[in-house]
């Protein structure tokens, strides 16, 4: 298992982005928003998507370099159509449009349809934070369908996840970010990978039976609700939200792929000042931490072992399962790249 170091990884990444067509700006943007979900600790939506990425383009199912449009928009509220292109450059557009918006009116509603791919949400959340903004974002896919409805037994929605971000200081944020399925594809994927079988409760076979072999997935099984009925009524709220404010639709049978998302940006000077806020996150904090450990572990808040772990791999380094790294390689030939371009990145790991 190859353990590579952030910058040469994320130059080899941006690299294969752009030999598969996208603009230089457009190829950093997603490298680092992979490489950061590695970083803090997802490994299942870093860089194990990125062939997808390249697959993606070359299919025609979504397109580099796309500008999103702008359908609506006021004071506090921002409709945008991505028209298909790569999901991080349109979302980038759309949290700093409902940054600016919410500083300016308290808050503000921004909803982004048929987008690529967006990645790790709790990324967006953030972002917003940095500049300041509690932040919710609400996404779904009216065509990535990948879970059970409660009390079913085939495919009929997709992951629906859901992040919340709330600032603390500069630098710091409380982000909440999760999908509303027992897991994600990405997961099931790297325990595929790794030849690992999952816990239980998580999929279920073609049959609709209980499986923990993650091979089970890709054979036609599926997601189950993250606990149960409760996962499967707020995934069910998410969906029809997001599709209806968006106006891109809820999980139906088309088989066009895209993504939308609906996010709601609040200042905090529409609560009081910006010491208040930060004074009661921070009582909050440590009343909830001053519970008695039960394990090993203190109780850690929503971001905060993120944050962690994007300090201890920038120092260790990401390690790649032998899978991901197999496809990495072959995908950097596929485009012609040499293969050195990676190889450097995993040689790096032991340079001081």
């Amino acid at each position: 298992m190859p353990v590579v170091r952030c910058d040469p990884l994320l130059s080899a990444t941006t690299t294969i982005l752009q030999a598969a067509g996208c603009g230089e700006n457009e190829a950093a943007a997603i490298a680092q928003h992979l490489i950061d979900a590695n970083l803090c600790g997802h490994d299942s939506h870093g860089v194990i998507r990125l062939a997808n990425y390249v697959e993606w383009i070359a299919s025609g199912t979504y397109f580099p370099n796309r500008t999103a449009v702008s359908l609506l928009e006021t004071s506090s509220i921002l409709l945008l159509d991505a028209n298909f292109g790569l999901g991080q450059m349109p979302a980038e557009t759309a949290v700093l449009a409902g940054t600016k918006k919410a500083a300016k009116s308290g808050l503000a509603l921004v909803g982004i349809r048929n987008a690529g791919y967006l990645g790790r949400i709790g990324a967006w959340a953030e972002i917003a934070a940095a500049h300041g903004m509690a932040s919710l974002h609400f996404v779904n896919g009216p065509a990535a369908r990948v879970m059970v409805p409660f009390g079913g037994s085939d495919r009929r929605l997709g992951t629906t996840p859901i992040a919340i971000g709330l600032p603390i200081d500069a630098g710091n944020a409380l982000v909440f970010d999760a999908s509303t399925s027992a897991t994600s594809v990405g997961k099931v994927q790297l325990a595929k990978n790794m030849g690992a079988s999952l816990p239980e409760s998580l999929i279920v076979d073609a049959s609709g039976r209980p499986s923990t072999n993650p091979e089970d997935f890709f054979a036609g099984g599926a997601l189950l609700p993250m606990s149960g009925h409760k996962g499967f009524g707020l995934n069910v709220l998410v969906d029809l939200l997001t599709g209806l404010v968006t106006g891109g639709g809820s999980s139906s049978d088309t088989t066009r792929q895209g993504e939308n998302m609906l996010s709601i940006y609040i200042s905090r000077d529409i609560v009081g000042s910006e010491m208040a806020w930060r004074t009661e996150i921070e009582r909050f904090s440590q009343f909830v931490k001053a519970s008695p450990r039960v394990g090993p572990n203190a109780v850690r808040l929503p971001g905060e072992n993120a944050s962690m772990q994007r300090i201890q791999r920038r120092k260790t380094g990401i390690s790649i399962d032998d899978k991901t790294w197999s496809t990495l390689t072959w995908t950097a030939a596929s485009l012609g790249l040499d293969k050195g371009i990676l190889e450097s990145a995993s040689d790096e790991v032991n340079a001081p």
